[in-house]
């Protein structure tokens, strides 16, 4: 939210447009977006299902009471743009919403669909675990919204070769985070160098959770670039979701680079603009 959905709505707010933000009181909201001054931002509590089991009859009836809930408000404001980021859950719910009101005439607004992973078979979908249809079920909505949206922003180049789009309805829009982003500051690179212990060496950042690419693949890489830059250093932020930062780190040894790598795993998001 706080690198995606905030620096989105900042800038739309900035070049004119009247903004306003839902987001589920139990995302990270409550944590990244309360400095938000320049957008109207709405935290909708959430039914129990952020506590309970994601699984179940129970979780499914929260989870759509609170996706009916959330669409009901957007639909409220009567927006010109419906602006749902990821094709999923509530907000992928919204847009189904949505296109259906406009298709008979309840709805004006043109829906615009953001994508930040790639959530069904071959990305999230198959590495969360989770019954089969689920999915199966997260697939085939992902591709729906894709396909139906007027709009969609990507924010990678193998993102917008997955979409499929005409060139003309998808836009290329990366993460970004400024020091005028809410809760955001700029590092300083003498503490993040002086934490790190890498004084003035080169250094190569890594933050990845592992999941574009095999951990034996980023030490290949580096490898490669060590012939050329022999003092260089490799420092990775971010864990995988299958503990490939412990795979990576073994690795790492077995090929006798561990003085050349630091691998830092999960990082505390207020450590990360000195590492930058």
């Amino acid at each position: 939210m706080a690198a995606r959905a905030v620096p989105i709505a900042s800038e739309l707010t900035r070049l004119g447009h009247l903004i306003t933000m839902l987001a589920p009181a139990d995302s990270d909201s409550s944590r990244n977006l309360n400095a938000v001054d320049s957008f109207r931002l709405v935290e909708v509590p959430t039914a129990g299902s952020a506590s309970g089991s994601r699984h179940g009859l129970g979780a499914a009836l929260a989870h759509l009471g609170n996706g009916l809930h959330l669409a009901w408000l957007a639909m409220r404001s009567q927006p010109e743009v419906l602006y749902a980021f990821k094709p999923k859950a509530y907000a992928g719910l919204a847009i189904l919403i949505f296109w259906f009101l406009r298709a008979i005439g309840l709805s004006h607004s043109k829906i615009v669909l953001d994508l930040d992973d790639w959530e069904g078979k071959d990305g999230w979908a198959d590495r969360e675990p989770g019954p089969a249809w689920e999915g199966w079920l997260v697939s085939w909505h992902e591709r729906w919204c894709i396909d139906h949206a007027d709009l969609v922003t990507a924010a990678s180049r193998e993102l917008i070769v997955l979409a499929r789009r005409d060139a003309r309805s998808i836009l290329y829009l990366p993460n970004a985070a400024s020091p005028s982003s809410p809760g955001w500051i700029p590092g300083d690179r003498q503490i993040g160098r002086g934490r790190l212990g890498v004084d003035e060496a080169p250094v190569i950042l890594a933050y990845t959770r592992f999941l574009e690419f095999s951990p034996s693949r980023l030490l290949d890489t580096f490898a490669a670039i060590l012939k050329s830059v022999p003092t260089a250093r490799l420092v990775v932020a971010g864990k995988g979701l299958h503990r490939e930062e412990d795979a990576f780190s073994a690795e790492a040894a077995r090929r006798g680079l561990t003085d050349r790598v630091l691998s830092l795993g999960w990082t505390d998001l207020t450590d990360l603009p000195a590492i930058f």
